[in-house]
């Protein structure tokens, strides 16, 4: 029921709702394999698949600046040099190195190559300490300052802590090349050149400003450059630095925008302080960066002002003017109050005004009780119901009555609603036991969209144990609901979940969406007496149920969570593979022959 309601309002196909409901339970379930601890089938393996993933998003086009090649004159002035590498005078050979180093990338092919042709000891030892200084950006001046460095780069692990030392000098110095050389530094440690580098690093280059971020761009990766936008939240006050960041996000193609965009909404606490980049990227001519910007705005000051994605340019721009004005007149107030002006600004959205009211009924703040009355009747997307449970929250119990009516009535689009919309209302003992009454008809409870257990309370469960079992049995009845009902009974009584689990499994000719939710029930159960029941599962014709076979068999054959790490996408490339692992490692599982850890997940 819960998936059915869920497809239905957020606009998403069943299949969708199974992908993710079985994901969520393996997320669940197994974090640990998740975040990265390893498998127990083979966890070098899986740790080196995971660190040859892509992990950081790559834009499309080269946004990074190469420094131009050397002109004729000044690939002559860089062998000249080289040869003044040999010099017998000791002083001469002194500043030609100082001088190539200062050439910068220029000069680091040409110092390569007589590095590895020169006949003379001298030049090569030259050309190789010129070489190490260009690749770490480190001028001569600054190599000066910090003596020799090169043990700590040519083995890191055996001179870590000395580098992390080195690395908070660095961060204390000033000039341009010291900022140069530690944003070298932080460069190197996300393209896993070195271990790590120190933190200190990081708002040391972000406090330049915008001339750190020149540097940071020509890293060509938005996480880099998301990473040194944290750092800048302290550095107020520069717009030309805001400026600069928007133009790189504008640059990137569709989809690592949408991924950079998503990273920043993801500063949770820090939203404030990118304030300005939001109020710059709301004049964007790019439509998803303008609605980024007002969906980012708009959830600081929690009013939209009505913008919508899909109005005229017009409309929208209408909008975005009277968020700016009023912001900039209201910037300085409480957040309780940016709240109140949401909950009853007649001009903000529907979800922006569901979203303040029930900010008001957590900080407790009964100040616009009488204000809210207005909307008691409202049905667009829950409006009315959700005013209703936080009059209820903040002490006004006008909506007991109207949810006791609501139930009474048997009406399936008002008790829908009411559902996901009234969970403290619902918790009131007069109310529980009529809900309880009220989906023991289970033609009711079969046909409300919602989460129908959410707002009953757990000791009570249990009595609705046959409404579940007769919509599960119910083949003609919908198929999201009766997946839902066949996962809620195991959570009642697993011992009966599980023995309805095997019979969906032995109907072959059953949904495949009611199968997807058996073998979810299976992998629940664990163990490997059911791998007859799922294997078979493996041929199906439906690739979704395919998908979730294959997790299954991979868990209860081999208790190998890998899997969790591959999803649809590589699956389908793959799947040939991966099919054929899985009825090898269910076989050996059923003949007590255990376990195999050549995987394809872990390749």
């Amino acid at each position: 029921m819960l998936m059915a309601g869920f497809a239905k309002g957020c606009g998403m196909t069943r299949h969708t709702c199974i992908i993710i409901f079985i994901a969520s339970f393996i997320f669940l379930a197994f974090p640990q394999f998740i975040f990265g601890e390893g498998t127990p089938s083979n966890p070098e393996a899986t740790r080196a698949k995971r660190l040859a993933r892509p992990d950081e998003p790559k834009p499309a086009e080269a946004i990074a600046q190469t420094p131009p090649p050397p002109t004729a004159e000044e690939r002559a002035r860089i062998e000249e040099l080289i040869k003044q590498l040999g010099d017998e005078d000791f002083a001469k050979r002194e500043a030609a190195e100082k001088a190539l180093i200062d050439f910068g990338d220029k000069a680091l092919l040409q110092v390569e190559k007589a590095k590895a042709e020169s006949s003379d000891p001298e030049i090569r030892h030259r050309c190789d300490n010129a070489s190490f200084m260009l690749k770490w950006h480190i001028s001569y001046d600054l190599s000066q300052k910090l003596g020799n460095i090169r043990p700590l780069f040519d083995h890191p692990h055996e001179y870590n802590n000395e580098r992390n030392l080195m690395e908070r000098r660095v961060a204390e110095m000033e000039g341009d090349d010291a900022l140069a050389f530690a944003s070298r530094l932080l460069e190197a440690t996300y393209s896993r050149e070195l271990f790590a580098v120190d933190r200190d690093l990081f708002p040391y280059v972000a406090r330049h400003g915008l001339k750190a971020f020149e540097l940071v761009r020509q890293w060509k990766n938005p996480m880099k450059v998301y990473l040194f936008i944290r750092g800048h939240m302290d550095v107020q006050n520069d717009l030309e630095l805001d400026k600069a960041i928007l133009d790189y996000l504008s640059k990137l193609e569709y989809a690592n925008r949408q991924r950079y965009m998503d990273l920043l909404g993801s500063m949770q606490e820090d939203q404030k302080k990118l304030m300005p980049i939001y109020l710059l990227a709301l004049d964007s001519n790019i439509q998803d960066v303008r609605d980024w910007a007002v969906y980012s705005v708009s959830g600081i000051m929690y009013c939209d002002f009505g913008y919508d994605p899909k109005s005229t340019v017009e409309a929208q721009r209408v909008a975005i003017g009277e968020m700016k004005k009023w912001w900039e007149e209201n910037k300085n107030k409480p957040e309780q109050e940016l709240i109140r002006h949401a909950a009853i600004c007649d001009v903000n959205s529907t979800g922006k005004r569901i979203w303040a009211i029930r900010k008001l009924a957590q900080a407790k703040d009964a100040s616009l009780n009488e204000q809210l009355h207005k909307y008691l009747d409202e049905k667009e997307m829950g409006l009315g119901w959700c005013t209703v449970n936080t009059l209820f929250v903040l002490g006004d119990n006008i909506g007991v009555e109207k949810c006791r009516a609501a139930l009474k009535s048997g009406n399936e689009k008002e008790i829908s609603g009411m559902l996901p919309c009234c969970p403290d209302i619902l918790k009131d003992k007069s109310l529980q036991d009529q809900l309880v009454e009220a989906f023991k008809d289970s033609s009711l409870a079969a046909s409300v969209r919602g989460d129908l257990f959410s707002p009953i309370e757990k000791n009570r469960r249990p009595e609705l144990l046959s409404t579940l079992e007769g919509i599960v049995n119910d083949k003609m009845g919908d198929i999201g609901l009766r997946g839902n009902a066949l996962s809620h009974i195991y959570e009642i009584n697993a011992e009966e979940g599980e023995k309805l689990a095997v019979g969906v499994l032995d109907d072959k000719d059953d949904n495949w969406n009611v199968h997807c939710s058996a073998i979810g029930v299976m992998i629940k159960v664990g163990g490997k007496r059911h791998l007859g029941k799922v294997a078979p599962y493996l041929d199906s014709d439906n690739e979704i149920l395919r998908y979730n076979a294959l997790i299954a068999v991979y868990l209860l054959a081999a208790g190998d969570a890998s899997i969790c790490d591959v999803g649809f996408e590589e699956f389908a490339e793959k799947e040939q593979a991966y099919i054929a692992h899985a009825k090898e490692l269910a076989k050996k599982a059923m003949e007590n022959d255990g376990g195999d850890e050549n995987s394809p997940s872990t390749k």
